[in-house]
């Protein structure tokens, strides 16, 4: 990044120093500026080419070693993938040994199974022989059975002896098997020490890759030291126009002296260009005595990968030439124990015959697993040295000097390991005749093996041979036996059907002894046909080592071949070598001819870089400067603004609430104008009520003292005199009532004469009982009593539900009025938090203005400490990048207050109309609540005070909650 803002600035300056030049027009020497500029002009473009290449490839070569880092990381995940499935194939062996064990296990089972086979078998033949004693005449035939079964006894005997010889066998291929996983396991700990080499080699390429940052920054300080050279060439450009005003007289001689410098110039810059050419030749050289060096070690190292390879190959050999004597004494063992062999044990030889092919095609995979890794190890490896030959080329272009004072010695110990080498190479090419005299010793002792078991081989068919006669023998005895048998049957089923019985355990004997027989043969026969499969097998051995033998000469012709050419390839080498030492010798005699020119530009150049470095730092730090400042600004604006946004907010949300409040307190004023209302008809209908209840109380007493006078009226009639006639009485009757009807009350006239038109009289007569008419009875003109008592309870239950009512509207207008004093209390909560919310705004605004003042203040005071601190240290960068724990003295802070401002806040007077509307509403409240104690009692005051209190409570929690209420508490 620095050298890209280098690289502008560099071109720009020699454009300003040649603008200076042509600035001076008013003196008469024009040839010598355009000279000048020319020079200068040719100049620019070499030293801008120059750095442009360099930069150009700098760039090139850092993007190849990132690419080949990405490699060697792509590379080490893929042989950790490789490395993590060998562990997966040794776990899957492991597995397989132990399936090994459990089919031993088996066979062992099956061994003791033999043995108890063997035990029931001497048995019977003792049971045969107790039988002979008994049956001398009859038994001479089955004698010679015994002799049979004792020499099958033997057999078996002998096939425990043999399966005792396999079991010898499997724990020498178990001890094979771990030290094969003892080998593997060798292995992986070689595969993580490579690891850990390519971790290293890792580090060393990082390291590098820090070495060539630490170049790019001494490149950017050659490019300082350029542009301090230019500024040295300006002013030698002021010194040469002040060399001209001196040299005006000496005109012609100038011209003169300026054609002969324009000359040698030429004939300078001429020799730089030859002294290049020859130096760009001999990096070429250079670096074709490199890369033929590079190419004589890798193809070194190809050579001992390919002598590796050989002994690989060797190893390998010898394993399969084990492995094949394992399989030559697996095959005689199997040809010795044909005959004692049985079915099942045959199966499970199958059964381990398969485990150990699985075993060993899981060897072969991880033996091909291990050659891939081995592969990929190889490739890294020449990956790594493409690498360092890339990296060696690109510190041969950057370290010329240290290339040119040190290249003898280089060459010196390139001799020397190039000697060393050879003798290495002779080495190798000396074990590898000695190890191709172990192979052909190897091979001797193969050829002899085969030999032997081809000898072997014959034997065992010729046993086979005799073996399979001897069985055909048996078969013929048996089927004579049988025969034998039948007629032994024919002569006892004629001569002694009577006496069968005790025969016939003889027979059943003779039976069994046939049926085994008949086993006896079926197995040899199966034993026969197995035999002869091992023996084809053996023989595709004694071919596939053969074919290996063959394959082994052809190898050992190759090595041959590979060491004629390494010989001559070698000797190559050397005439190489030889060369190139003879043209490094010229081109370090050039290089030191060429070295004072190369000086001499290296120094302009650094002069040029430091006048470029020095005025680019300038303007970075007036960048940097202008930068900081305006994000300070920015932030300042920022905080202010939120801050701004914040109270806005805030007093938007209370003037919002107030309004809900004022809104709270008209509807509540509407509903208390009316209750009012309410009540007032409410006390109207309970006046009318209450008339109403006098009136009927006043009718029910009426009733009573009627009712209690007709029933002394009744009384009267049932204790008066029966004699008096019906007719006497009714005229007594008649006249009575005509006579006296005026002026009789009603219950009077009722009770002297009770008839249905004297009581239907009385009912018109009375308008406020309209319907005591009812209440007598129509066939014998007596009051219903139960009637009229019904009635009065009636009007009890009316009067009782009016009377609770009214007692309902009277609390309404209780919990109403306690509603009203709490809206009014939590309004004027509302506009005193209003007017202090109002007040803190006012000193937030002046709080926010005075730092803004002192953010004004504090910006120009630094501004003016670091004009002072540049005054005084003019080279020197200031970090402004301050610490947190940094803390201003008392005089800073004294310096940051702004003169003529206050730091007590003041307090805002609230507004008249605010005042107004508080006075208002509390003359409202305080009228409402006079009224309302003055219509209630004492009692009724004190419980509306307690709900009052309640709900204001409840009301000043809730308004507490409200996010305007917090803000203003943390305010």
């Amino acid at each position: 990044m620095m050298q890209d803002g280098l690289l502008p600035d560099l071109p720009t300056a020699i454009n300003a120093a040649v603008n200076a030049i042509n600035q001076n027009k008013h003196y008469p020497n024009s040839r010598d500026d355009a000279v000048l500029q020319k020079h200068y002009q040719r100049l620019q473009k070499q030293l801008v080419g120059v750095t442009d290449r360099k930069l150009f490839e700098m760039g090139q070569e850092m993007s190849v070693k990132d690419g080949q880092l990405r490699k060697v990381t792509d590379e080490r995940q893929n042989f950790a993938v490789e490395l993590y499935k060998s562990r997966v194939e040794s776990n899957r062996l492991g597995d397989s040994l132990t399936n090994a064990r459990r089919a031993l296990e088996v066979v062992q089972g099956d061994r003791r199974m033999a043995e108890l086979d063997t035990e029931a078998l001497e048995k019977e033949v003792l049971k045969t022989e107790r039988d002979k004693k008994t049956q001398l005449a009859e038994l001479n035939e089955t004698r010679a059975r015994v002799d049979e079964l004792s020499q099958v006894a033997r057999q078996h005997g002998e096939v425990n002896a043999a399966f005792s010889t396999d079991l010898k066998i499997q724990k020498r291929i178990t001890e094979k098997t771990k030290k094969e996983l003892e080998s593997s396991e060798l292995r992986r700990r070689h595969l993580q020490s490579e690891l850990e080499e390519e971790r290293k080699k890792n580090d060393a390429v990082c390291t590098e890759n820090r070495a060539l940052d630490e170049q790019l920054v001494a490149q950017r300080s050659e490019m300082a030291v350029a542009q301090t050279a230019i500024d040295k060439m300006n002013r030698e450009i002021s010194r040469l126009a002040e060399d001209k005003r001196a040299a005006e007289k000496a005109w012609e001689e100038a011209i003169s002296a300026m054609a002969r410098r324009d000359h040698t110039l030429q004939v300078v810059q001429d020799t730089h260009l030859r002294d290049r050419d020859r130096l760009t030749v001999a990096e070429v050289r250079a670096r074709g005595v490199v890369e033929q060096r590079d190419d004589l070690e890798l193809k070194l190292k190809i050579k001992e990968n390919e002598c590796d390879e050989l002994y690989k190959q060797i190893d390998a050999l010898k394993y399969a030439k084990t492995a094949a004597e394992s399989k030559l004494h697996e095959t005689t063992s199997a040809l010795a124990t044909h005959e004692a062999a049985e079915s099942l044990y045959r199966q499970d030889l199958e059964k381990m015959t398969k485990t150990t092919l699985m075993v060993r095609d899981q060897l072969t995979t991880q033996e091909h697993s291990v050659v891939s890794l081995r592969r990929k190890l190889h490739d890294i490896k020449d990956e790594y040295e493409v690498q360092t030959q890339t990296e060696a080329q690109q510190r041969i272009l950057e370290r010329e000097e240290s290339v040119r004072a040190e290249m003898r010695g280089e060459f010196n110990t390139q001799n020397k390991a190039q000697d060393a080498v050879q003798v290495r190479l002779r080495h190798s090419n000396a074990e590898l005749q000695m190890e191709l005299l172990a192979v052909h010793a190897d091979l001797t002792a193969v050829k002899a093996e085969r030999d032997f078991l081809k000898s072997r081989v014959g034997d065992m068919n010729g046993q086979y041979n005799t073996e399979y006669e001897e069985a055909r023998k048996l078969r013929l005895l048996l089927e004579r036996k049988e025969h034998d048998i039948n007629l032994l049957k024919a002569q006892l089923e004629k001569h002694a059907r009577n006496d069968i019985n005790p025969l016939q355990p003889l027979v059943s004997s003779l039976q069994h002894d046939l049926a085994q027989a008949k086993a006896e043969n079926d197995r040899l026969q199966s034993m026969w046909m197995d035999a002869q499969k091992d023996n084809i097998k053996a023989k595709d051995i004694a071919h596939r080592a053969v074919d290996d033998v063959m394959m082994l000469k052809t190898r050992i012709g190759v090595h041959d071949v590979v060491k004629t050419k390494t010989a001559t390839e070698v000797a190559n080498a050397r005439r190489e070598a030889s060369e190139h030492q003879a043209e490094a010798a010229r081109l370090h005699s050039e290089l030191k001819r060429a070295q004072p020119l190369i000086e001499q530009l290296k120094h302009r150049n650094s002069e040029l870089e430091t006048q470029v470095s020095e005025q680019r730092l300038q303007v970075e730090e007036a960048q940097i400067d202008g930068s900081t400042g305006i994000m300070m600004l920015k932030q300042q604006i920022k905080t202010l603004q939120q801050s701004r946004k914040e109270a806005n907010q805030a007093r938007l949300h209370d003037e919002k609430c107030s309004s809900v409040l004022e809104r709270k307190l008209i509807v509540a004023r509407e509903q208390a104008e009316k209750y009012k209302t309410e009540r007032d008809g409410v006390r109207q209908s309970e006046g009318d009520l209450k008339i109403k209840c006098e009136a009927l109380t006043k009718e029910i007493e009426s009733l009573r003292s009627m009712c209690v006078r007709q029933q002394e009226w009744l009384g009267m009639l049932q204790g008066g005199a029966a004699n008096k006639s019906r007719v006497g009485m009714s005229m007594s009757a008649s006249s009575g009532i005509d006579g006296d009807d005026a002026g009789k009350p009603s219950w009077m006239s009722s009770a002297s004469a009770p008839n249905v038109h004297s009581v239907s009289n009385l009912d018109n007569a009375r308008n406020e009982a309209p319907r005591s008419a009812s209440s007598l009875d129509t066939s014998t003109g007596i009051p219903d009593v139960a009637h009229m008592h019904l009635k009065i309870l009636t009007l009890t239950t009316e009067k009782q539900h009016l009377l609770n009512e009214n007692t309902r509207l009277n609390r309404r207008l209780e919990e109403s009025s306690t509603k009203q004093i709490a809206a009014e209390r939590t309004l004027t909560d509302y506009m005193t938090k209003c007017t202090s919310l109002e007040r803190d705004v006012s000193r937030k605004d002046r709080e926010v203005r005075s730092i803004s003042q002192r953010c004004l203040r504090a910006e120009t005071i630094a501004a003016h400490i670091e004009s002072q601190f540049k005054e005084a240290r003019p080279n020197t960068k200031i970090d402004f990048q301050a610490p947190g724990e940094t803390s201003p003295s008392a005089q800073l802070l004294a310096a940051l207050i702004v003169p003529g401002q206050s730091t007590s806040p003041q307090r805002r007077e609230v507004s008249p109309r605010r005042d107004s509307s508080i006075r208002r509403d509390s003359s409202i409240r305080r009228d409402s609540s006079t009224r309302r104690e003055s219509m209630s009692g004492a009692p009724r005051a004190s419980m509306r005070r307690e709900a009052v209190l309640h709900e204001s409570t409840h009301e000043y929690r809730d308004v507490a909650r409200s996010p305007s209420a917090r803000d203003a508490l943390a305010s």
